[in-house]
């Protein structure tokens, strides 16, 4: 399990660089996924979902190269634990 408040650096395409928090982990598929999401307000809406693969010791290792299967399911579980915190836009 990795802790709670992890903040983690991401980079996107064109090479720039944004800070996320970790808000939930969720179980999905017999696997554990990290959501997380931007800290400033210039990225609201975006969701990075990682696959945990490995947590032993102080290393944790990520795998983002995920399905879209994987990512609406993981997506999905994660709107049901924060229904109550964030308003969702259904497409």
């Amino acid at each position: 399990m990795i802790e709670d408040n992890l903040l983690m650096v991401f980079e996107n395409e064109d090479g720039t660089t944004f800070e996320c928090e970790l808000q939930d982990t969720v179980f999905y598929d017999n696997n554990e996924y990290g959501v997380f999401l931007p800290v400033t307000d210039d990225d609201q809406g975006d969701v990075i979902i990682v696959k945990i693969e490995d947590t032993d010791g102080d290393e944790v290792v990520f795998d983002g190269d995920l399905s879209d299967e994987i990512l609406e399911g993981v997506f999905e579980i994660f709107k049901e634990h924060f229904q109550d915190v964030y308003e969702f836009d259904e497409d």
